[in-house]
């Protein structure tokens, strides 16, 4: 008699049986199919009501007769699991794997014991192997997702997450913090508000919340609200030291250089490092505390010698109080540190420049062009310190090619139309102050020379008006209310005249720059 086919599911139960009993069981298979089936389930039972050594029994008498079969050890780890034998649960978990390596729960099982024990790379490993198998998972996909971000793997993180973030169930406010963070380490802070804020909605009060949300705020230049988020995180962790130089640093952003040393003022000693003793100094060189500011900008190179911010820093602050010799040491030691610096041999060249070290000067500029040929700055510095130098021929030669890389950089027209001015050429000047105004209407010495050749030929109402507009641009530039002056006395109006002239001249006594010098350290 003709036996049917076998169905698939016996085929492979017979042939698992046929590999995992002994050669004197092979004729009995249908008795050890009962027999794994029967200690199995008593195991099973034994563990889900808590009674874990006797599962074990019933697993190792399984074992020792069919030690093929992946799920025993797959059940037999988690029990070791629960009696906290790590290292027999791994080695259950492994060897279920290597019986069958498409066992997604075994597989599970495992990454998850490695990320309880913080070994994440080798988690990740596990989670990449069972995306392969499961690829459709959001579950995988989110875990692995939280693991890139804890691995500080910004863009696969992100790439997982946003896979499964149209899921209703992962729309929660664990998800879009932790998406918002990625976010703000990306350097993405559009999509890390939207996320954030979203999370604070669903109800995340928290101080990585607030920390995160801030940061975002600062990268949008939300000074305002940055600095609000800022507090709260540091209402809800006030040691967070870190946070407290992220608010003191956006309060100096903001203009508020007083609040700003206010926060670093109840720093611990034991904190106060150079980016501390740097931000000090900023702010309270911005105070008009020289003394105080040098003597920070001093202490964070101690603590950093290759801090270059503080060194530039402190040159500036020398500048400013035209202690120009001093300058020069400080920029001398910092460029021996770094010597392809273009901030510190921008630096170096406007302190040579001032101290009249024309050639110098141009010395300096010329290396700051050969680091950067394709940079325009480098060549404008150049043209204006022969321009200082009163050497107009060679000033005009690198306008022109300072023109040719950045042809709609108003000050390069600016610049060009002051030597046609000083040579009496007053229409051409006029024509390149008309340009550099096209590119920029807000260029105040633009609209102060314009104003200077009009009063020259008479058009005291045009005058009148760049100097205005000059004055309303920034009230703090001298030569404007110089003009202003000069035609209001014109047009007979001197009690208006006086007013600007006084005030010209109490603007001038603390800004010495030559009207042209629009370049500045």
């Amino acid at each position: 008699m003709a036996k049917g086919p076998r169905s698939p599911f016996v085929l492979l139960w017979l042939l698992l049986i046929l590999f995992a009993v002994p050669w004197c069981l092979a004729e009995n298979q249908a008795t050890t199919g009962e027999f794994i089936r029967r200690h199995y389930s008593k195991a099973l039972n034994a563990f889900q009501k808590g009674r874990f050594q006797s599962a074990l029994s019933s697993l190792s008498e399984l074992l020792e007769v069919a030690p093929q079969v992946a799920e025993a050890h797959n059940l037999m780890g988690i029990i070791h699991q629960k009696m906290n034998r790590p290292r027999l649960f791994e080695e259950s978990l492994q060897k279920a794997i290597e019986l069958r390596p498409d066992y997604v729960e075994a597989r599970r099982n495992l990454a998850l014991h490695w990320v309880r024990q913080g070994r994440l790379e080798q988690a990740l490993q596990q989670f990449r192997k069972l995306l392969d198998l499961s690829p459709d998972s959001s579950e995988i996909r989110y875990r692995m997702g939280v693991i890139n971000a804890e691995l500080g793997q910004f863009k696969s993180a992100v790439n997982h997450l946003e896979a499964v973030g149209k899921e209703p169930r992962f729309q929660s406010r664990q998800y879009f913090r932790l998406l918002g963070e990625c976010y703000v380490a990306l350097k993405k802070p559009d999509a890390a508000v939207v996320s954030l804020e979203r999370a604070n909605r669903l109800g995340d009060d928290s101080f990585g919340l607030w920390a995160a949300l801030a940061t975002a705020y600062e990268q949008t230049g939300r000074l305002n609200e940055s600095v609000a988020g800022f507090k709260k995180a540091l209402a809800l962790n006030p040691g967070k030291w870190d946070l407290s130089f992220s608010l003191a640093s956006a309060l100096f952003k903001q203009g508020e250089d007083e609040s700003c040393l206010a926060e670093l003022s109840r720093w611990p000693e034991s904190e106060k490092n150079a980016e501390y003793f740097n931000l000090v100094g900023a702010a309270n060189a911005r105070l008009g505390q020289v003394v105080e500011a040098g003597k920070s900008f001093e202490k964070a190179i101690e603590l950093q010698p290759g801090n270059r911010e503080s060194y530039y820093n402190l040159a500036l602050l020398l500048l400013r109080a035209d202690a120009y010799d001093e300058a020069i040491t400080v920029l001398d030691q910092s460029l021996a540190r770094f010597p392809e610096s273009p901030q510190l041999l921008r630096a170096m060249g406007f302190a040579q420049q001032l101290k009249g070290r024309f050639e110098d000067a141009q010395g300096t500029f010329s290396r700051l062009i050969e680091i950067r040929p394709s940079d325009s700055s480098g060549l404008l510095y150049l043209a204006s310190s022969f321009l200082e130098a009163g050497q107009t021929e060679q000033a005009l030669s690198y306008f022109e090619k300072a023109h040719r890389l950045s042809p709609e950089d108003g000050r390069i027209y600016y610049l060009q139309g002051l030597i046609h001015s000083q040579r009496g050429e007053e229409d051409r000047a006029l024509a390149l102050f008309d340009q550099c105004l096209t590119f920029d209407p807000a260029f105040v010495h633009a609209l102060f020379q314009r104003a200077k050749i009009l009063f020259t030929r008479g058009d005291l109402a045009a005058s009148l008006r760049d100097s205005r507009r000059a004055i309303e641009l920034d009230p703090g530039f001298p030569q404007a209310h110089f003009q202003a002056a000069q035609v209001l006395a014109r047009l007979g109006r001197q009690d208006e005249a006086q007013a600007e002239l006084k005030t010209y001249r109490e603007l001038q006594s603390k800004n010495v720059d030559k009207e042209f010098r629009v370049f500045k350290p």
